[in-house]
Parts: structure tokens; C-alpha cells; sequence
């Protein structure tokens, strides 16, 4: 089962030196592959837990990025299918919503 990067160590407290922002924000996060933005999850998660609204698009499907036959995926469409549903998880993990969530698919 797929477990995001960040709650392999759910005990760690958020970053203290992460600045404060003074009033909630729009923040736009673009993520040239799939799990780009997984490496700054932990800063989505707090961001978002302070109110500020997260809008995240993915650029392109990450299909080269899995194996030919992992978890019976063998076309493009299908490996793409599969990373998706993985940032699915991931963004669901932190709270956005998936209505501020977009696969561009380049």
C-alpha cells in the first residue's frame, strides 16, 4: 500500500522556521512530474493546515517513471492511472481538496 513520503514520520513536529505568513494566502504549487511535490509535502501540509489555499497542477503523467508490469500496468495510460492515484493519496493525506487538484497530462 502506498504510504506518503511524510507519514513514514507522522512524530515530527513542523519546521519552526518556516516563516508565518501574516494573512491566508493563494499558493500555486506546479510539479513538473508526479511526485515533485512530494518532496515539499510537509510544508503543503502545514500551509494548509494554517488556512492558506493550495492549488496544485502536475504537469505531465510519470508513466516512464514505472516499471513495465508493476501492479499489472503496462501502457502509458495505465502506469499514468496508477501515479495519479498515488498523489491522490498523498494530497488526500494532508487535507486539499481534489477540486484544487489538476493532472495536466503533457
Amino acid at each position: 500500500m502506498y504510504k506518503p513520503p511524510f507519514a513514514v514520520f507522522p512524530n515530527i513536529a513542523p519546521c519552526c522556521c518556516l516563516p508565518v505568513l501574516p494573512i491566508r494566502s493563494r499558493i500555486a504549487v506546479l510539479a513538473p512530474h508526479r511526485d515533485d511535490f512530494d518532496a515539499i509535502a510537509i510544508t503543503l501540509r502545514h500551509l494548509h493546515r494554517k488556512g492558506h489555499e493550495i492549488h496544485l497542477a502536475v504537469l505531465t503523467s510519470g508513466a516512464n517513471g514505472i516499471e513495465d508490469g508493476w501492479r499489472g500496468a503496462h501502457g502509458a495510460l495505465e502506469k499514468g492511472a496508477l501515479r495519479e492515484a498515488e498523489q491522490r493519496a498523498t494530497c488526500a493525506f494532508f487535507g486539499l481538496s481534489m477540486d484544487r487538484l489538476v493532472f495536466m497530462r503533457l
